[in-house]
């Protein structure tokens, strides 16, 4: 907290993006984390936290934050370009990218099914632009942009995970 309240105070005093900041800081603690005592320690024992418990914490408080300010009025306006965004553009990503596991990959039957291809394909097509969100919104981006992309984030997430599960029932049939 203390490295991101300097961060956000160069970001307020020199105009430098926020986002990249704590990209480039936290690139600086995975190369130089040994040398960094306490910091490196924190940052070692944080890398090897549960995945399950990251996603507990972090991911209920991102979608509450993004529905919470988000304008409904403009979601309103936006939601057929959000659903089309949403659904068929995870659904289209899937189909996409198992025919690259089959067909440009060259994946065999034996390695990967269909289904599995769609599955993994589902899993790998659902964007997530929480930082293209942040950036938008710090660039100061119009309120109808910024709603299309952070509205499109909260439903592809779902439309994936419903992909995902569909797929995975397939492939436990195969």
């Amino acid at each position: 907290m203390f490295v991101g309240g300097i961060l956000r105070g160069i970001n307020k005093s020199y105009g430098f993006p926020y986002t990249p900041m704590v990209v480039l800081y936290g690139c600086l603690v995975a190369k130089f984390g040994a040398m960094l005592d306490v910091i490196g320690e924190s940052s070692l024992i944080l890398s090897k936290i549960n995945p399950h418990m990251l996603l507990f914490i972090f991911i209920p408080v991102l979608i509450f934050e993004s529905g919470f300010n988000m304008s409904w009025y403009v979601f309103k306006r936006c939601a057929v370009n959000i659903l089309i965004l949403a659904a068929p553009g995870v659904l289209w990503g899937a189909v996409l990218l198992a025919g690259c596991f089959k067909y440009i990959l060259g994946y065999g039957d034996d390695e990967i099914s269909w289904n599995g291809a769609f599955m993994l394909g589902s899993v790998l097509s659902a964007t997530d632009p929480v930082a293209v969100v942040a950036l938008l919104k710090e660039l100061g981006a119009s309120t109808r942009y910024n709603v299309l992309v952070e509205g499109e984030a909260l439903l592809n997430d779902g439309t994936a995970m419903v992909f995902y599960q569909l797929f995975s029932e397939l492939a436990k049939g195969n």
